[in-house]
């Protein structure tokens, strides 16, 4: 066997090599003529192989009946991609009765009469002669073609075969090349997007560590401020007015200190403290709010709670969950309009912790709600979309034990759900 799959035999009658024109069918004429190789030497799509296909199928066997089925090696089976009607039933009783295997392990074309191989009946193919040809490539099957011709006189039907074996021969080298061409390219455009996409995390490293210092460096001088006003308010003097005036300054310049702590938390990573703080779901809920609120209120989003005051407390990494809140709310934002609304509850049961995530938005459609966890995958690419938010959501709902799923909500937009098992000793 040769690269193609190919018998020597055939080779000798077909010298490949040096692309001899032969005509072998009786008053077919030249079949390998240079025109041949013209348009083989074009070819680089599926498409284009199927139209090459027909086309030399039909000139060496004259007909129109032409069905091809390759094989699929992720779902294990033969699938159509020149489909004839008339020709399914006839290739599902060939599959399912084992003659499609026979052909591979022959490893030749066959020329079936279907009442008399086949013991089959049907109106609109009898009289016609059934070819088998089969496509393989370093002892892996490809496809095979299945065509319906009228009979060809006995003195031309060896020349026939000649041919054909040929052309097979020809054709699993051009398809098996295709197909590596297409896995080549998959893999290129896989390695650029994993490329960007790092280059992306990285700069999203390098704003976390920025984000940590403009914290800590608002964070300073915002505890000085609180100080000054402490030492104003103790003073005696003060005007009523002027005094609340000064309590609004101060829970103001508190808000503002809270939320630089809140950033310099979120932007340190310790993996060494990933399960031992108590935690309360739904205080680090309203952490992760006020972490987004402001560009949730410039997108005019509307946020509904429905906490359940009586969730359990549990071991967990703050942080960690603040992300998690945090990539969920950025995710729900990036899907609505203007006047959008975000819905999150919580609800204890039992010894499980239940957090939704909901909104008014477009929805996620069904076919890609299995992937959308999947490293690198995302929808809003050139948009900002990394394709790593909802992945490393899903590694810390696990981390801690937990699971999330999503799916439509049954009005309208996305509903992610987290369940995270709470223990009765972990309780505070």
């Amino acid at each position: 066997m040769n690269a193609f799959g190919t018998s020597e035999a055939i080779l000798n009658e077909w010298d490949f090599g040096r692309k001899k024109e032969v005509s072998l069918v009786s008053g077919g004429g030249h079949l390998f003529t240079s025109k041949f190789y013209k348009e083989y030497y074009t070819i680089n799509q599926e498409n284009e192989f199927l139209q090459f296909s027909k086309k030399y199928l039909r000139k060496l066997l004259a007909s129109s009946v032409i069905s091809f089925y390759a094989w699929d090696d992720t779902n294990h089976r033969f699938e159509p991609k020149i489909f004839d009607e008339s020709l399914a039933p006839i290739i599902s009783y060939q599959i399912e009765e084992g003659i499609i295997e026979w052909l591979f392990n022959e490893e030749n074309p066959l020329f079936l009469s279907p009442e008399r191989e086949l013991n089959l009946f049907s109106k609109p193919l009898y009289g016609k002669l059934l070819v088998l040809a089969p496509l393989k490539n370093l002892g892996k099957p490809i496809g095979f073609f299945e065509v319906a011709t009228r009979r060809f006189r006995p003195d031309t039907l060896r020349d026939r075969r000649i041919q054909l074996r040929a052309l097979m021969a020809i054709l699993s080298g051009l398809y098996r090349s295709i197909s590596l061409k297409q896995q080549m390219q998959g893999i290129e455009e896989a390695s650029r997007r994993i490329e960007s996409q790092m280059f992306q995390s990285g700069k999203l490293i390098a704003l976390g560590e920025l984000v940590g210092g403009i914290a800590h460096e608002i964070n300073n001088p915002m505890t000085t401020i609180l100080g000054r006003l402490q030492i104003i308010k103790i003073k005696n003097n003060l005007p009523d007015v002027l005094y609340k005036k000064l309590e609004i300054v101060e829970s103001e310049a508190r808000r503002v200190s809270k939320i630089a702590k809140d950033l310099l938390n979120f932007a340190r990573n310790n993996p060494e403290k990933d399960r031992n703080e108590i935690l309360n779901m739904n205080h680090v809920i309203q952490k992760s709010l006020d972490l987004t609120r402001h560009n949730l209120e410039v997108d005019g989003i509307e946020i509904q709670l429905n906490l359940d005051p009586d969730i359990r407390q549990f071991m967990g990494n703050t942080n960690q969950w603040l992300q998690v809140f945090v990539n969920l709310l950025v995710n729900s934002q990036q899907a609505l309009s203007r006047g959008g609304k975000i819905f999150i509850e919580t609800r204890q049961n039992d010894g499980e912790l239940k957090i939704w995530f909901r909104d008014n938005g477009p929805g996620i459609p069904e076919e890609i709600q299995s992937r959308i966890f999947d490293s690198f995958y995302t929808t809003k690419a050139g948009r900002g979309g990394t394709g790593l938010g909802l992945s490393i959501t899903k590694k810390i709902v696990e981390k801690h034990g937990g699971t999330i799923s999503v799916k439509n909500a049954p009005n309208q937009g996305a509903e992610f759900e987290i369940r995270v098992p709470v223990k009765e000793e972990e309780e505070a």
